[in-house]
């Protein structure tokens, strides 16, 4: 049974290839997602003040929903860059990234919780569709920095 991979053996890259590949790449930024979250959770909370005038309930519940995801973002963020900063060894930034996670998911369930108590009047439809809008908007930031360039040759 062949599967072709006999055919193509890996051949490892020289010094000068590895630099000109990474010299081909694109920065990767923490930032363009949270950018992006920030647009379309934005975006959300407009629609639902213009589509519900009459109930600022609506736009106040998308705007915490949107809020809920962000915020804890944001400080996610702020953390890993300055760990980055720090340049510390690879198993104290792994533990400091899994560490911050955590703190990002506590603080995003407690915004959650405290919901009903924040926003007068909660609309948990217009929270959760602003919620979830927003979490999916940082893929749409991931997938727009790893497109291939158009000047990137494939090895």
């Amino acid at each position: 049974m062949s599967t072709g991979d006999e055919d193509s053996e890996f051949k490892p890259l020289t010094a000068e290839e590895a630099a000109s590949w990474r010299q081909r790449q694109r920065p990767v930024s923490v930032m363009l997602p949270l950018l992006w979250q920030l647009a379309l959770g934005g975006l959300v909370v407009l629609v639902a003040w213009v589509w519900f005038s009459d109930r600022p309930a609506v736009a106040m519940s998308a705007l915490y929903g949107a809020c809920a995801v962000w915020v804890p973002g944001w400080v996610f963020v702020r953390a890993l860059k300055r760990q980055q900063q720090r340049a510390a060894h690879a198993m104290a930034a792994l533990s400091a990234l899994m560490l911050w996670e955590g703190i990002k998911i506590v603080l995003t369930i407690a915004l959650l919780l405290a919901a009903p108590r924040v926003v007068k009047d909660l609309s948990w439809l217009a929270l959760l569709i602003a919620f979830v809008v927003t979490v999916k908007a940082a893929w749409l930031g991931w997938w727009w920095q790893m497109r291939p360039s158009k000047s990137a040759k494939d090895y």
